[in-house]
């Protein structure tokens, strides 16, 4: 596996968001963990529920935008939502998808379920799966200010909602792992206005 000592020796971290707008990040519910595959796994009946509840906190909001992960369980939440929002656009995106076995570049003994992996395959992921999700973050942005779009509504793995939590905050995100994202079933309410970021829980 490649070793980036230029990335090692410096940490990467995000940029600032410029503009202003309201994000909603929700995480998609609950899969099984045992899934051979993460991007196939479906929503277990508590992540119907957290889909649900995640609906009913919001209820009637206007969204202008909802950006989804192209994942089995993110789409199905995606869908509940949608119901509830009624957003004016939404999109599915592949680069928001969950870690998987391709941000390893197929390398033939990495296990098809993240939780396996050797630290070292973790890390290289990890940063695969940062170099997808930034951009396709920027792409949302930069479309959301063209179009004086004031609320987006992103609904992808915990995972990938912690980069761009870490992101938005100018934090490194190398640090993350499987136990200091963010739980499934969150819903968080994000403000981004220049180079500040204040976020608060929607849910219990």
């Amino acid at each position: 596996m490649p070793n980036n000592d230029d990335t090692a020796a410096h940490p990467p971290t995000g940029a600032a968001w410029h503009g202003s707008m309201v994000a909603f990040l929700v995480a998609r519910g609950e899969t099984d963990p045992l899934s051979a595959d993460p991007l196939t796994s479906s929503l277990t009946a508590t992540g119907r529920l957290q889909a649900d509840h995640a609906a009913q906190a919001l209820d009637g909001l206007p969204i202008d935008l909802l950006c989804a992960a192209s994942d089995i369980a993110s789409a199905e939440v995606a869908d509940t939502l949608a119901a509830a929002v009624q957003p004016k656009e939404r999109w599915d995106l592949a680069d928001l998808e969950a870690l998987n076995r391709d941000d390893l570049a197929l390398e033939p003994t990495g296990s098809p379920m993240p939780t396996r992996w050797s630290p070292d395959q973790w890390r290289f992921g990890l940063e695969r799966l940062w170099v997808r999700v930034t951009p396709a973050w920027t792409r949302i942005a930069i479309y959301a200010e063209t179009q004086r779009l004031a609320n987006v509504l992103v609904v992808a793995d915990p995972l990938v909602l912690s980069l761009l939590l870490q992101s938005w905050q100018g934090r490194d995100w190398r640090g993350l792992d499987a136990n200091s994202t963010l739980p499934d079933g969150t819903v968080l309410r994000a403000a981004l206005d220049g180079a500040s970021v204040a976020v608060e829980s929607l849910v219990d």
